[in-house]
């Protein structure tokens, strides 16, 4: 990281109680996505043995059932009772898998956005530009979001602002680079360079934030979702807090978070397409299971 190269520096931040110096934390990008990491894995373990209990119970339910019926639908077999309860438990296994893709896509989102943060230095700092980049240059993805923000948020107000440390958060990290150069643009308040990259980390805070916002609420909608026969309903907290922000946000929402989906989908997305894929396989090789 570039920042790193000036160590001699000194960075303050403010906190909610008093001064301290950023320095006395380590928080970069990668440590960020690290982090992350380890919680999707933490999670997708809890999550695991959550599905393995569900799935346990599944298998009391029809374990009376006659070894003969093997060519009847298996919803032809169970009593009414036995039959709500086994779809009850399908249900919640559905919203397991739920959660584990949110889980999933934000953890692809802090990589790509650890990637941007990284990116944005060396764009700004060396002219990086369309022009400049290679045409198969993988980075070309990362200037493409940079410019999509850019766009959302013509002119983002650049100075200094409260920063919470909750953890080395992708958020924190991005707050720490930014009070960096900050500090910088403050010796040469003329750099242009300087002060373009400024104003591009200010613009991924709000990235950072919907990504946050979105595994938030979304993940309290799929705890309380409700069923009507086979049918999900989710709720809408996500989208009702996106309605009542600024038109930028709503619009990195409605471009940038899809692209990303869009051309990098998460581990967990890769995985529900192959389970699509065989469940469809299944119902042509036996269309009476």
């Amino acid at each position: 990281m570039l920042r790193y190269l000036l160590a001699s520096s000194i960075i303050t931040i403010v906190l909610t109680t008093a001064p301290v110096q950023a320095s006395d934390y380590f928080c970069t990008p990668s440590t960020a996505v690290a982090d992350i990491d380890n919680f999707n894995i933490n999670a997708n373990n809890n999550m695991a043995i959550e599905l393995q209990t569900l799935a346990v119970a599944q298998t009391e339910i029809v374990s009376h059932l006659p070894d003969n019926n093997n060519n009847k639908q298996l919803s032809a077999q169970l009593s009414p009772a036995d039959k709500q309860k086994f779809e009850d438990l399908r249900h919640r296994m559905i919203g397991v898998n739920f959660r584990e893709t949110l889980i999933s896509n934000y953890a692809r989102d802090v990589h790509v956005i650890g990637e941007l943060l990284d990116f944005i230095e060396i764009s700004d700092l060396y002219d990086v530009t369309d022009k400049t980049m290679k045409p198969g240059d993988p980075k070309r993805f990362l200037h493409d979001i940079l410019q999509a923000l850019r766009e959302a948020q013509p002119d983002p107000v650049v100075g200094k602002k409260p920063v919470k440390q909750d953890g080395c958060t992708i958020g924190f990290a991005a707050d720490l680079s930014e009070e960096f150069w900050l500090s910088q643009l403050g010796k040469n308040p003329t750099d242009e360079r300087q002060l373009r990259l400024v104003k591009d980390l200010r613009r991924v805070r709000s990235l950072i934030v919907l990504a946050s916002k979105r595994l938030e609420l979304t993940t309290e909608d799929a705890i309380n979702i409700r069923w009507v026969g086979d049918v999900p309903t989710l709720g809408t907290k996500f989208d009702q807090w996106v309605s009542q922000q600024p038109t930028s946000v709503r619009k990195i929402n409605e471009t940038i978070l899809p692209y990303i989906s869009l051309l990098m989908p998460s581990k967990k997305e890769y995985e529900n397409l192959h389970q699509a894929e065989s469940a469809e396989s299944i119902k042509k090789e036996y269309p009476t299971r």
